[in-house]
């Protein structure tokens, strides 16, 4: 009899789930969307305003990368030696490596603009550029001064930081950190945040170590690695259609209760709920048991996972570029047309990005 996973590994990580990267793109709209309602609101009624709620978006990131951490350490248990600070690095190391190309571009296009619009003197220029060392390598959420050139590279800055401290943790007690340290440290996070903000939401609130959005990507990432764990137990059932359907239901159900809450003007406390739906959907679409699972026109077909990424870093300087001409000149557009020309400038300039990073990686490969 095969070992249940061993299947689970050939069916979920050696190839990628087409579902994730298609909803990673969507995610990626969700949280552009939501920085430029915050300026140019899109607001239908006291309690619909589309978008309000959009930074949810950020939580689908954390719980897949905390899933991929804990299917990664899965199968390399039975490595009986290892140095875990060298594979930690590495682990770390490799995702930095991939994502700082992309990075780069939405950056040097921030850094130019802010040049242009906030300084006057040499001295001035010098200084900016000075001080966007942080900026420039993705150090923004450790403490160090910032010009946040590029809003959402925060999530990527405490990434980083959480996965070197979470990494080393699960690599060397992997059963006691899924099974009692992330379980503890969700409900202790989501407590405290509950009682003293209300709000997973306000990243830059100091913690004492480390900012509240460290904090809220870190446990993310614990939740993701239980719900690597639950995958798991699902997979290794035998389940009948009736039951496959009834998960299909719950997934489909979760995620259009996470874009459905995106777009309300409701409570802060809903957003903890929305969490823990958001990571259940998560788990059963890396299950492959419900109709998802069928989804694979896109697979090796388009690199979506470079997609997301391109359209989650550079729409900070799009919204800057159409809020500098609007209060240039003065103009009176109506938000929805805003938002629309905002929405191309953003898949423009990822396409741009895309071409780009992907035609310099193949010309440093031809020369190698």
């Amino acid at each position: 009899m095969i070992n249940n996973l061993e299947v689970f590994m050939e069916s979920c990580g050696n190839r990628r789930n087409s579902t994730i990267d298609i909803l990673r793109v969507l995610f990626a709209v969700v949280i552009a969307l939501f920085h430029i309602a915050e300026v140019y609101p899109l607001q239908i009624s006291n309690k619909i305003s589309l978008f309000a709620q959009g930074a949810i978006g950020v939580e689908f990131f954390s719980v897949v990368t905390g899933f991929l951490m804990a299917q990664s350490v899965k199968k390399r248990l039975e490595e009986k030696s290892f140095e875990i600070g060298k594979e930690t690095a590495y682990y770390v190391g490799r995702k930095y490596i991939k994502i700082f190309p992309y990075h780069l571009f939405s950056f040097v296009i921030s850094l130019f603009l802010y040049l242009l619009w906030n300084s006057n003197s040499l001295f001035d220029k010098v200084r900016i550029v000075f001080f966007s060392f942080s900026d420039l390598f993705m150090l923004n959420m450790t403490g160090l001064y910032s010009l946040k050139l590029n809003v959402p590279a925060w999530y990527l800055s405490s990434m980083f930081i959480s996965l070197l401290i979470l990494y080393p943790v699960i690599r060397t007690k992997y059963d006691l950190f899924v099974h009692v340290l992330s379980p503890v440290f969700v409900l202790f996070c989501a407590g405290w945040m509950s009682l003293t903000t209300e709000s997973m939401r306000g990243i830059e609130m100091w913690c004492g170590i480390m900012y509240k959005g460290t904090l809220r990507v870190g446990m993310g990432i614990a939740l993701g690695s239980i719900c690597f764990e639950v995958c798991q137990v699902i997979r290794g059932k035998k389940l009948t259609p009736k039951v496959k359907t009834v998960l299909s239901i719950l997934e489909i159900a979760g995620y259009a209760v996470t874009f459905l809450y995106s777009c309300m003007n409701l409570s802060e406390q809903g957003y903890f709920v929305i969490f823990f739906i958001i990571a259940a959907s998560i788990t059963l679409t890396f299950s492959n048991v419900t109709v998802t699972r069928d989804i694979n026109f896109l697979r090796g077909k388009a690199k979506l996972e470079n997609l997301s990424l391109a359209i989650f870093l550079n729409q900070t300087y799009c919204a800057t570029i159409i809020k500098h001409i609007i209060n240039q000149y003065n103009l009176k557009i109506k938000n929805t047309i805003i938002v629309l020309i905002y929405l191309f400038m953003v898949f423009v300039s990822s396409a741009l990005c895309l071409i780009v990073v992907n035609g310099v990686k193949r010309k440093t490969m031809r020369t190698r």
